[in-house]
């Protein structure tokens, strides 16, 4: 079974992920665009297993995919302590109600998240560029999401192995 985008990742013990920090952070697909609309990454990455908790392409790059990221997250795993995120646009109001609402406390810094942005920089080079011989078959988000599901999933296998 692979990671989709309205679901928890199933593969990996879910005991492994932290209850403590949360990353969070939005990525553009620079050279990605579906519709002739540009598209929007939202993820969520445990700090201490490195493991994405939830991820979603959108074409709103503000709060409401970060949202829908973070609703399908709490559903799946341990309620963290924190969520460290930037200054974006998707980290405020409905955002950070949803954080107060479960008593998560949002740490907003201009420190970058290093562990997310390697992860965004993989994600540009192998999966956006990747795509780029298939681009003009993926019509909608919801086949990036599944196809970027399947990438994500072979890529934390190789990294287990």
């Amino acid at each position: 079974m692979i990671m989709t985008a309205t679901n928890s990742p199933p593969r990996h013990d879910r005991r492994a992920i932290s209850p403590s920090i949360w990353l969070a952070d939005t990525m553009t697909g620079a050279d990605l665009t579906i519709g002739g609309r540009r598209v929007w990454l939202h993820m969520l990455l445990d700090s201490i297993s490195a493991t994405p908790v939830g991820f979603r392409w959108d074409h709103l790059g503000g709060g409401h995919g970060a949202v829908a990221v973070l609703r399908s997250a709490l559903a799946a795993y341990p309620v963290p302590h924190t969520i460290h995120t930037d200054f974006g646009a998707a980290y405020t109001s409905a955002y950070a109600v949803m954080c107060g609402r479960h008593g998560i406390r949002l740490v907003r810094s201009r420190d970058p998240r290093l562990l997310l942005e390697r992860i965004f920089g993989r994600v540009q080079r192998q999966f956006v560029h990747g795509l780029g011989r298939v681009s003009d078959s993926v019509t909608d988000i919801e086949h990036l999401n599944q196809l970027f599901a399947e990438w994500l999933d072979s890529y934390q296998d190789r990294l287990q192995a």
